[in-house]
């Protein structure tokens, strides 16, 4: 069985976080500058045995899809062009906000650990992924 990865995308960084292979739990994995990922995403997919992909894709507070979700649609075309049979994408509203409260109940400052936040909002959109996953197959 394989694993799920879950993915940030920022504008310098790229969160990323794992499933475990029963595809029930999402923990933080790693962080790559943005013009590292494509170099890499290959190697992480061969080594941690990647059936599918979750890319967060951030809405407007309408609901709305905007500027950087565009930004997040170009990425995955360009960096995961040939995995896009296995990419998802996955509502990312709040995440940050909710990795850097995370954060600071671990009595961690987020602004001095943005590579935390990055891993921590990945594994925050892969979980809301496995949790809507884990309710449509019942």
């Amino acid at each position: 069985m394989g694993k799920i990865l879950g993915i940030d995308f920022g504008d310098k960084r790229v969160g990323l976080a794992l499933s475990d292979e029963k595809k029930i739990i999402a923990f933080p994995f790693k962080t790559v500058d943005l013009r590292q990922f494509s170099r890499e995403i290959d190697g992480i997919i061969l080594n941690e045995q990647v059936e599918e992909i979750v890319v967060g894709l951030p809405r407007n507070m309408d609901g709305t899809l905007g500027g950087q979700a565009e930004k997040v649609k170009a990425f995955v075309k360009d960096s995961l062009g040939k995995y896009l049979t296995m990419v998802h994408y996955q509502d990312e509203t709040g995440t940050s906000i909710a990795a850097s409260q995370i954060l600071r109940e671990q009595k961690i400052d987020p602004r001095k650990e943005k590579d935390l936040i990055d891993k921590a909002s990945a594994r925050i959109i892969l979980n809301d992924y496995l949790t809507e996953r884990g309710k449509s197959e019942f």
